[in-house]
């Protein structure tokens, strides 16, 4: 924590060997130096205030997830736990089943030109290599239950946040995939993009530069073809986008070295 403070560290993330009373210790000591904490942990960590809880499942000291059965349940006290906690909930439904469900439905996704363009040619066979297409239906009942936790917390007022964990799934898709199935669990579509923009810049202390459009903010832009409130996956017809006051257009964007 000294390092950290030393270092100027906007945000700790207690990882799981981290003993219960050290948890608690650096939960402290971040919050007196104006950080934000996150963990893969839920109980204790909710009770020293922890600010935000990474993953639906993920690695745990304890040995086993507290979050997930191995029937890809949660069980009520985990949902009443996040909800109110006031914690900021990233629940990564891409590692858990929705990666795999997205190349079901389209197992064309990767050979997507604007998804190509960021990669070089070693990346993108890894990623072809990485994830085999399945049975759409086989794999919309595994994300089911998981998809049931998502809308459980929303519904109680959690505040949940599109997290990708890139690179294990691919960057640029996974954050539009992420919006996509958060929508699918529940949250519907506005929802589901305040949760990659408002909530994410509120979340990281930036809800005042970031994350709406309102005049004094940061105006970085997205510009799309067609109304992601109709349908989510318009969120991926981005025609244009504004960046540092400069306006740049899709073709623009795939020519630059």
């Amino acid at each position: 924590m000294k390092r950290a403070v030393s270092l100027g560290y906007d945000l700790v993330k207690t990882y799981v060997r981290l003993p219960d009373p050290l948890q608690k210790e650096t939960i402290e000591r971040a919050h007196a130096e104006g950080m934000f904490v996150t963990s893969h942990e839920v109980y204790p960590a909710v009770a020293y205030g922890v600010d935000g809880i990474e993953h639906l499942s993920g690695t745990s000291r304890r040995g086993f997830s507290p979050k997930l059965t191995q029937l890809r349940r949660t069980y009520d006290d985990v949902v009443e736990l996040i909800a109110r906690s006031g914690v900021y909930f990233t629940p990564t439904v891409l590692l858990h089943g929705g990666y795999t469900l997205a190349l079901a439905r389209e197992p064309d996704l990767l050979d997507e030109a604007r998804f190509l363009a960021l990669f070089p040619p070693f990346a993108k066979e890894g990623f072809k290599n990485g994830f085999r297409p399945g049975d759409a239906s086989a794999s919309r009942a595994v994300v089911a239950p998981v998809f049931a936790t998502i809308d459980e917390i929303h519904e109680r007022g959690g505040k949940v946040i599109a997290g990708t964990d890139s690179p294990i799934i691919p960057y640029g898709l996974s954050l539009l995939l992420e919006v996509e199935q958060l929508s699918e669990s529940g949250l519907g579509p506005m929802a589901a993009i305040e949760s990659a923009t408002r909530v994410a810049a509120e979340a990281l202390g930036a809800g005042s530069d970031l994350g709406t459009i309102e005049p004094g903010k940061i105006a970085d832009l997205v510009l799309l073809g067609a109304d992601p409130s109709e349908d989510i996956k318009n969120i991926r017809k981005t025609e244009m986008v504004v960046v540092n006051g400069r306006l740049l257009s899709i073709e623009q964007l795939l020519k630059a070295p």
